[in-house]
C-alpha cells in the first residue's frame, strides 16, 4: 500500500494532468465549456480514481458534458498512462463536483435576505 503521502502526490498530478488532457479533447459538447477539474481521489490500491468537475452551465449543458467525458474515458484513460509513471493506470470515474453551485445558491438567499 502506497503511503498516505504519495497518493496525495498521485492525485495532485492526476488533476494537473486531467486538466490537460480535458481542454484538448474534440469532442464538440466539450467546446465553449468551463471544465474545471477540482480534485482526484484515488484509492489505496491505485486501481480507481474519483474525478471531480466542476462545469460551468445549466442541467441540460451539464449532462451532456458529463455524458461526452463518460464516453471519452477510455482515450483519457490512455492519454493519462502517457503522461503519467504508473504502474498501473486507475480506472476513471467522473464524479460531478457541484459545490460551486452550491455556493452559488447561498450567496443568491444570502442577497435576498440582506435585501430585505
Amino acid at each position: 500500500m502506497p503511503k498516505p503521502e504519495r497518493i496525495a502526490k498521485i492525485n495532485a498530478e492526476i488533476v494537473r494532468q486531467m486538466s490537460k488532457i480535458i481542454s484538448n479533447l474534440s469532442n464538440p459538447e466539450l467546446r465553449d465549456t468551463l471544465i474545471t477539474v477540482t480534485r482526484s481521489q484515488t484509492a489505496q490500491d491505485l486501481y480507481q480514481t474519483k474525478v471531480y468537475v466542476s462545469i460551468y452551465g445549466n442541467d441540460e449543458k451539464v449532462t451532456k458534458v458529463m455524458r461526452a467525458l463518460e464516453e471519452s474515458k477510455a482515450y483519457v484513460r490512455r492519454e493519462l498512462a502517457h503522461a503519467i509513471d504508473l504502474r498501473v493506470v486507475p480506472e476513471i470515474v467522473w464524479v460531478l463536483d457541484d459545490s460551486m453551485n452550491n455556493s452559488e445558491r447561498i450567496n443568491k438567499i444570502l442577497d435576498e435576505i440582506k435585501g430585505n
